[in-house]
């Protein structure tokens, strides 16, 4: 099974809530719904119990939440540690927390697999200093070269957009969500509507266009 279906089931089972887990992955809640029905009927059992106001898991549920966390350790494992890194750094232009980009860059300074992600060091720094940095169009152009795996560039755009519309740098915003929209691993359509840094660039007509090619991929994925 996908890593990306795992990690939907997980997110359900951890946070017991289908509208928090699909906050955590930026997915519609629908989508994620629909990702549980089609897991339990792949499986033929069900996964969860929803009685109540209460998700729990079922007994196979537990059996499979086991194994998926042994399976995405290992893919983790097999991508680098900078993946979870990568993911969680959103806070830090999200929330425009600044002393969780202090910790995003010492953890990439720290990790074996720095090099590859050395780029971004520079541009955490500066966030972190309350300044903009001057080479951030150069270094996020290559965090999201084709030489990186999607999955990383789908994430790296993200942080792109957040970080150059936080500063009112537009054009740059939209074309890292232009880049992003390119990609056939990017589904992050709740990112797109939610995202608080993304109002200033949100009216804008080609972030329209490129959330209508995001909103038909994701129908297609899952209906």
């Amino acid at each position: 099974m996908e890593d990306h279906k795992l990690r939907v089931f997980c997110a359900v089972a951890e946070t017991k809530s289908f509208s928090k887990a699909s906050e955590l992955i930026h997915l519609t809640q629908p989508a994620v719904s629909l990702q549980v029905q089609a897991m339990e009927e792949l499986y033929e059992t069900r996964l969860f119990d929803r009685s109540g106001n209460t998700i729990n898991l079922t007994p196979a549920g537990e059996i499979l939440y086991k194994r998926a966390k042994e399976i995405l350790a290992e893919s983790e494992a097999m991508s680098g540690p900078l993946s979870t890194v990568v993911f969680k750094s959103y806070a830090a232009f999200w929330w425009k927390d600044k002393t969780m980009a202090s910790e995003v860059a010492d953890l990439i300074e720290k990790s074996a697999a720095g090099a590859s992600w050395g780029r971004s060091i520079h541009i955490l720094r500066a966030f972190a200093r309350g300044e903009y940095e001057p080479s951030a169009a150069l270094e996020f152009s290559q965090l999201t070269s084709p030489r990186v795996g999607q999955r990383h560039r789908c994430m790296m755009h993200e942080r792109a957009v957040e970080y150059f519309a936080l500063w009112d740098k537009k054009e740059l915003a939209l074309q890292h969500i232009e880049g992003a929209a390119r990609l056939a691993a990017f589904t992050s359509l709740l990112w797109m509507d939610r995202c608080p840094i993304l109002d200033s660039v949100r009216d804008e007509p080609r972030f329209a266009e490129a959330r209508a090619v995001v909103a038909a991929r994701v129908v297609d994925l899952w209906g």
